[in-house]
């Protein structure tokens, strides 16, 4: 439930999930993602499948991160939710911040969800077809309204190759756009 606020929704898709082979302090990044209604400021996630540090262990560390924009004021204070999903659009997993970024800086948690708790847990919830479904929620602190879009990125782990498969919805009603991109 979103209160009554209008709120930006950025969904990420990882496909063959389990073929991450990476170290702890190791990570990987969203696409970056933006609105005309959040002033030229550019976001992407950074996920750290293993955690941030030796601290974090066991867990996965996620971040929401402000790119150097040009554009954008120095500050922004933004209030934002980290989710996981379910196939079903469910959400599994979540918490919310609130934080006043300046350019290049990253807030999240280290030790946003415990291994612990997927492998406990059904890990088909968590991962369904080997794919983790990640959202971010962007909604303004102060009463100014964000017109709703919805962004969804996909990205496929074949054999320690990224593929990466972006789409995206600007609106409720518009067509979905494909293309792949691999690196």
């Amino acid at each position: 439930m979103n209160d009554g606020r209008e709120e930006y929704a950025f969904t990420w898709f990882i496909e063959n999930y389990t073929y991450c082979s990476y170290k702890n302090g190791e990570n990987f990044w969203s696409p970056d993602f933006t609105t005309d209604d959040l002033e030229g400021t550019v976001w992407c996630l950074r996920l750290y499948p293993r955690g941030h540090s030796d601290e974090d262990k066991g867990n996965h560390s996620l971040y929401l991160f402000r790119r150097d924009d040009v554009d954008g004021p120095e500050n922004f204070p933004l209030k934002y939710e980290l989710s996981v999903l379910a196939a079903d659009g469910a959400t599994l997993h979540s918490r919310q911040l609130e934080y006043t970024f300046k350019k290049r800086v990253y807030y999240g948690y280290h030790q946003f969800l415990q291994m612990n708790e997927i492998l406990l847990r059904d890990k088909t919830a968590y991962f369904p077809e080997d794919n983790l479904k990640l959202r971010c929620k962007i909604w303004r602190v102060e009463e100014t309204p964000i017109q709703l879009q919805k962004l969804a990125l996909e990205l496929a782990l074949e054999s320690n190759k990224f593929l990466f498969a972006m789409w995206w919805k600007v609106s409720a009603h518009s067509n979905v756009n494909r293309r792949r991109l691999s690196g």
